[in-house]
């Protein structure tokens, strides 16, 4: 499985993006990755991280220059025009070509999600891609459609979205029968705008496992295993969630460190361990870009080493399962 992976993109890139690979290729022998961006900035960190073990790996790495690195301020048009010598275009442009399996990057997903549909395209019949994402829940997690690639929803980009995350949950997620709820300010039948209203008429016609009108608090207490909303929703819920677990986690971790010693040092290590797993987002690493036709990994912009390696690991996924097959099969 090739991987093309954007070395440039991300707050900590490039080493930690670089150590992420290098992790991702221990733990699978038979994978290869592409490191896009510029060269001799790759070569130094991988002689750095590596080191002796460069030798063994390097016949599974590849090294491939792109001169330009995209900033959050850039334009679309900068992207693809002025500045198409960058790592975002380039590890997408391979993904088309057949060069590569799946591209990660996390750099701009602005950039990202604009390169995909320009380069790839949509799969027939997706009228707008969407960004998905396992978020923690009662139950093991909820995945979250879309967090922020559309913003101006109609009630069949809600549909589809609905479709393509059950195909996701079930296929590579390993959840038999998703559960399907669509995002509203209530559950009761007239409440929400036309678009959801009329999305919800489509999800009780689709034959998916539809279970109506959720709200906010249904995604975290198990009640749905996908939940649609447009990309506005998604990455204002997304955003809340992450400055409020930040400081919730904090606080129970303060607490539980000053009660470990009542508890005994071993059972209070294992509560903690235990809770920072459970909230723990780089263990999804990245959200796949569902729609678009080549696999598209979107990381966090915070993502170390752990999360890349789990990005890498879901984009070898993705491809292996060939979801977008099941995708185009189902839309159809």
């Amino acid at each position: 499985m090739r991987i093309a992976v954007d070395a440039m993109g991300g707050d900590y890139a490039p080493d930690e993006i670089v150590s992420g690979c290098l992790l991702a290729l221990r733990e699978d022998p038979e994978l290869q990755v592409i490191l896009v961006g510029r060269k001799e900035d790759v070569e130094r960190v991988l002689a750095e991280k590596a080191g002796a073990e460069l030798e063994a790996l390097r016949p599974r790495i590849i090294v491939h220059h792109a001169e330009h690195v995209v900033t959050a301020d850039d334009r679309m048009r900068t992207v693809l025009k002025k500045k198409q010598d960058n790592s975002i275009v380039k590890s997408v442009a391979m993904v088309q070509a057949g060069q590569a399996d799946a591209c990660v990057s996390a750099g701009s997903t602005g950039a990202l999600v604009g390169a995909a549909i320009y380069i790839m395209g949509r799969l027939k019949g997706v009228r707008r891609p969407g960004v998905g994402v396992p978020l923690p829940s009662k139950n093991g997690f909820c995945f979250v459609i879309d967090l922020g690639s559309n913003i101006l929803c109609k009630a069949t980009h809600l549909y589809q979205y609905a479709e393509m995350a059950s195909i996701y949950c079930e296929r590579i997620l390993k959840v038999p029968t998703p559960r399907v709820g669509l995002i509203n300010v209530g559950t009761e039948r007239r409440k929400g705008t036309h678009k959801i209203r009329e999305a919800n008429r489509m999800l009780k016609k689709s034959g998916l496992n539809y279970i109506g009108f959720v709200e906010g608090h249904d995604i975290f207490v198990g009640d749905c295993d996908v939940a649609v909303c447009d990309g506005f929703v998604g990455n204002v819920l997304l955003k809340g969630i992450e400055g409020f677990s930040v400081a919730i986690i904090r606080s129970l971790l303060g607490e539980l460190e000053q009660m470990a010693g009542g508890m005994g040092e071993d059972r209070g290590t294992e509560v903690l361990k235990k809770f920072r797993e459970k909230t723990d987002w780089t263990a999804y690493g990245g959200a796949p870009l569902l729609g678009v036709d080549g696999v598209c990994i979107v990381a966090h912009g915070k993502s170390k080493a752990v999360a890349i390696a789990n990005a890498v690991k879901t984009g070898s996924i993705c491809a292996a399962q060939k979801i977008n097959s099941l995708i185009l099969e189902k839309l159809a």
